[in-house]
């Protein structure tokens, strides 16, 4: 194997893949080149390269194609020739540019290490020791994106929630894989002891507008985040919150890109009521949608605790409600218009209002939250 720069000699690559230098897999002899990885079993890794033929004789004209092989497999056999089965993909490129591979691969049950190599099979120059020009190689881990949820309520411990009030649910939505996520789309269905208080959907802290929409019909809050979201209801006009791979922390804490979610719903339910809450996010790995048609769904877990499996408190938010204070009598009614319930708050105000009660009068002034 050598590596050479752009430009060097007229018979190497006129034009980089990526960088200033590449590999040539035929050297003296047709070679492997070859890396072993430590690997989590069950996980999604990426791969990708850069293949070009060498032009040479009558390699030029675009007719003719180096093949190089893709392998990948458990270590320990770094001298053995890659069985069928570990053979990933066959690539075959001709001299005239740059040809980029991709695609996926899940690391079976028990390999705790891997092996991904790639072999030079033939070269179109007819020279053993001419061809297969390699470039740009990633392999990396797929989007993992984490959901953490609180729900804010009027209690110090967020257990309970006063009929009629305000709660404020927030989600922490980050990146853990080295590859970007891309099409992010929160969703968030509310329980019928939750109205959701149009406008009030926020992405880092500011308005979400557009991005954010609710359907009265399913009461589903949608928001689609991440760099350039678009609005609309198509799974493609979510956007892209960064991996590891892009933030720098690959090699260090592993976390990539975070966003913060944040809307308020009125509390609508009866007291003794338990409101159980949970959202998804769907996304997809960036540049590499097509080995995924139907993306991936994480859902949301409590604040501060780790889901297990078959533990609905672990990955539900809840909170039960409790009776408004008797100065504050609650009544829900119907918009008209919209169909939707509302909450709307009847207080007795002042001393004056308390002596025209007492005469046998009542005097109510009637206040709308929305």
């Amino acid at each position: 194997m050598e590596l050479h720069r752009v430009g060097a000699r007229s018979d190497f690559a006129s034009t980089e893949a990526d960088g200033n230098q590449y590999a040539e897999l035929n050297a003296y002899l047709s070679s492997r080149l070859y890396q072993e990885v430590a690997t989590v079993p069950g996980t999604r890794l990426l791969w990708q390269f850069a293949h070009r033929a060498r032009p040479a004789g009558d390699n030029t004209s675009g007719t003719l194609f180096d093949v190089l092989q893709l392998s990948i497999r458990p270590t320990g056999t770094p001298g053995v020739d890659p069985t069928l089965s570990e053979i990933i993909y066959t690539a075959n490129s001709n001299a005239l540019d740059w040809y980029y591979y991709n695609g996926t691969y899940t690391v079976p049950v028990g390999q705790t290490n891997t092996e991904f190599g790639y072999s030079a099979i033939f070269a179109a120059s007819g020279n053993d020791s001419i061809g297969n020009f390699l470039d740009v190689v990633k392999f990396e881990t797929g989007a993992s994106l984490i959901a953490k949820k609180i729900i804010n309520t009027s209690t110090s411990d967020n257990v309970t929630a006063l009929e009629g009030e305000a709660v404020t649910i927030s989600i922490d939505i980050t990146n853990w894989g080295e590859a970007d996520a891309s099409r992010c789309v929160f969703r968030d269905i509310l329980s019928d002891d939750l109205d959701y208080i149009d406008g009030s959907a926020a992405i880092d802290g500011v308005s979400a507008g557009s991005l954010a929409t609710f359907n009265s019909v399913t009461d589903e809050l949608r928001i689609n985040f991440g760099a350039g979201a678009i609005p609309g209801t198509a799974n493609t006009n979510g956007g892209v919150l960064e991996g590891s791979q892009n933030t720098g922390t690959s090699g260090t804490t592993g976390e990539g890109e975070t966003i913060s979610i944040s809307f308020q719903a009125i509390v609508t339910g009866s007291p003794g009521d338990v409101v159980r809450n949970q959202s998804s996010t769907t996304y997809n790995d960036s540049t590499f949608e097509a080995y995924n048609a139907t993306d991936f769904t994480a859902y949301s877990s409590v604040v501060g605790q780790s889901p297990t499996a078959g533990d609905e408190t672990t990955y539900v938010n809840q909170f039960t409600i409790l009776p408004a204070p008797s100065s504050d009598p609650i009544e829900r009614v119907s918009n008209p218009q919209t169909g939707q319930k509302t909450t709307d708050r009847w207080i007795i105000y002042g001393v004056g209002a308390l002596l025209l009660m007492l005469a046998g009068a009542v005097v109510i002034i009637k206040k709308r939250i929305v």
